[in-house]
């Protein structure tokens, strides 16, 4: 049998020559593409399948092709509402206007005007306000979420829904095939559908489409727009934070969120059905002329973008908007994230920032779900501590919000992680607002995760044990692809 295991030693090293041939040649990330062949190399044949079935961002052709004419379709109508789009601009700051520039340049997205943003800094308060929405409701709800986790709060807007549909409102429910995967096994579902409500699984995975395209891209998208009224949007997902994930031991899941009126909301509305109909196959000029928002009141003036990104478009469109955030920042950037694993130039737009004199402060938890994002994490903090970054550890359970502030003038807040899954493969939303008043809302809850944090000190990590150090740095390699 020594010539069998000649030929199978001689097949892996082939194998393993063409796929480092295919990584050099396809210009990924050079850390990304560095982390790839060190996995491919170090572990006989678990490398080389591992990167068959997620190294790349592989949709199909077809897939992008339907889904950069639907984009292509959903930036077209976002334009149509901007009929204030040089006027909304003029009036930002100079802080502001060049962010808001490198959108509407960089990414065809115009911004809108005159819309009321309110700041749901409370999880029991979201799933309040959300029910007490679908209960008024008169023409459609429509919800959109990575995870729906059965039980409690979530489980009110199940039944919520059902009085919707029951009294004639139209209700479509779209969740991710895998985060809400036991939702789709739950007796909710089923009474659910019963009662009338379309409820359709996002990116479906299973045995024989893993092996064409990657399972691990995920739509990781948080939206509710109800009627032409009121849209909301944030980290927070359809799961009672006193109950999701208990047996974690991470404690309560912090989210945050906001409630949208205005333009904004049919932008959301239309980012909802542009992902409806890649996964029906519904045509997306028809779904949108039968669920037009004739009319979207708002009660403020306040400048916003909305921003979805995903695999399918540039794949560099949500990290640019990141980077430029941080360029913008001269005397503050407060950043809180769950997961942290920044790229090389994100690492290195922080620390210059710090350097230059801005104060920047990184908000993460003490706990989280993931022990290799952890040592990821762990892995930047020492280059952070070092520049100058202040990085705080929130204590009183998951912080799981995804916030930004910019010198008390510009706010993102969205579905959007500090890490290369939200950069590279998860489709996320994100909302930009160009108004003092309400970041400085945003930033006032910054200022309470805060302090309930403690500061992290650089001798935590001058001070770890070998073995502690070598799982750290191992993790730091493996980084670009968590």
């Amino acid at each position: 049998m020594h010539w069998l295991s000649i030929v199978f030693f001689s097949i892996h090293i082939i194998i393993i020559l063409v796929l480092v041939v295919r990584i050099i040649r396809s210009r990924k990330p050079v850390g990304t593409s560095l982390a790839w062949i060190f996995v491919i190399a170090l572990f006989p044949y678990l490398g080389p399948i591992s990167y068959m079935l997620f190294g790349e961002v592989t949709l199909g052709r077809r897939v992008l092709e339907k889904s950069d004419e639907r984009f292509e379709h959903l930036v077209n109508r976002i334009e149509n509402l901007a009929t204030n789009n040089a006027t909304a601009l003029e009036g930002l700051d100079s802080v502001a206007r060049p962010v808001a520039n490198f959108l509407v340049n960089g990414m065809n997205l115009p911004v809108l005007g005159e819309n009321d943003l309110e700041l749901i800094s409370d999880s029991l308060r979201f799933f309040d306000k959300v029910i007490s929405d679908i209960n008024t409701s008169q023409k459609f709800c429509h919800l959109l979420f990575y995870i729906w986790a059965p039980g409690g709060r979530a489980d009110d807007i199940g039944y919520a829904l059902i009085a919707a549909a029951n009294r004639g409102v139209k209700c479509r429910v779209l969740l991710d095939a895998v985060g809400s995967r036991p939702f789709f096994r739950s007796s909710l579902c089923k009474e659910m559908k019963s009662a009338g409500i379309e409820v359709v699984a996002a990116l479906n995975v299973g045995p024989i489409r893993m092996w064409f395209k990657r399972v691990d891209i995920r739509n990781h998208r948080k939206i509710v727009v109800i009627d032409d009224r009121v849209a909301y949007t944030g980290s927070q997902n359809i799961a009672d934070p006193r109950t999701f994930k208990a047996s974690s031991k991470v404690g309560s899941w912090i989210d945050a969120g906001v409630s949208i009126s205005g333009p904004a909301v049919e932008a959301l509305n239309l980012v909802f059905l542009h992902d409806w109909g890649y996964e029906t196959n519904q045509p997306t000029a028809e779904l949108v002329a039968n669920n037009r928002l004739l009319d979207s009141p708002a009660n403020a003036g306040i400048v916003a973008h909305i921003v979805p990104s995903g695999p399918s478009q540039s794949t560099d469109v949500i990290l640019e908007i990141l980077l430029s955030l941080i360029y913008a920042a001269t005397e503050e950037l407060i950043i809180t994230t769950p997961y942290l694993v920044p790229t090389d130039t994100l690492t290195s737009a922080l620390t210059t920032a710090a350097l230059s004199g801005t104060k920047v402060t990184v908000v993460v938890p003490e706990k989280i779900d993931s022990w290799a994002v952890k040592l990821a994490s762990q892995a930047v903090y020492h280059e952070l501590l070092k520049a100058g970054v202040q990085v705080k550890s929130y204590e009183k359970g998951l912080l799981h919000s995804k916030t930004v502030t910019v010198d008390g003038s510009i706010s993102l807040i969205g579905s959007v992680n500090m890490d290369m899954r939200s950069f590279y493969l998860n489709y996320e939303i994100s909302v930009f607002a160009y108004d003092k008043s309400f970041t400085n809302d945003l930033r006032e809850l910054q200022i309470s995760y805060i302090e309930d944090s403690r500061s992290l000190d650089i001798s935590e990590f001058k001070n770890q044990s070998n073995l502690k150090q070598f799982a750290v740095d191992t993790m730091r390699l493996l980084s670009p692809l968590l």
